[in-house]
């Protein structure tokens, strides 16, 4: 058994999905659809731009991510991207995700964490919503007590 079935991951959750996404939705102007506008992160690549030097000027508003990597690897911000780095992304077509800054929550402890919640849904049911607790500039699990944490809803 494989999971995600490669069907399924291919339907739902291919990084290239989120450049469709985002192309439908700004080529419609559907009152339904305002609320997906609001809540999906811009999804560009490299073609949606006149040239390199046009997303490199605009490099500091996006996130670039290789197509088929995960779990934030080779993912680099915009802002804070070196020239070689950024020519040895874009030779791999990256996607260019718009930035959102993160939400921040303080622990019992004053101390400060970054998070971003994940929903895991299947069909037309949520069946798992999860934090993750981060400090730094991506999520991952190095930072000590970071990583998923529950999210009660009041």
């Amino acid at each position: 058994t494989l999971s995600p079935h490669p069907k399924e991951y291919l339907r739902l959750a291919d990084k290239n999905r989120l450049i469709e996404i985002s192309k439908l939705l700004e080529s419609q102007a559907n009152p339904e659809l305002n609320f997906l506008n609001s809540v999906i992160l811009k999804t560009k690549t490299a073609k949606d731009f006149n040239s390199r030097d046009e997303v490199w000027s605009q490099r500091k508003q996006y996130f670039f991510k290789p197509r088929q990597s995960y779990g934030s690897k080779a993912v680099y911000r915009g802002k804070g991207i070196s020239k070689k780095a950024f020519e040895n992304i874009m030779d791999l077509d990256p996607i260019i995700q718009e930035h959102c800054p993160p939400d921040v929550y303080t622990d019992n402890n004053d101390r400060k964490w970054k998070y971003d919640l994940r929903f895991y849904t299947y069909k037309d049911h949520i069946h798992l919503v999860t934090a993750r607790l981060y400090q730094g500039q991506l999520t991952n699990f190095a930072t000590q007590n970071g990583g998923f944490a529950n999210v009660d809803f009041l």
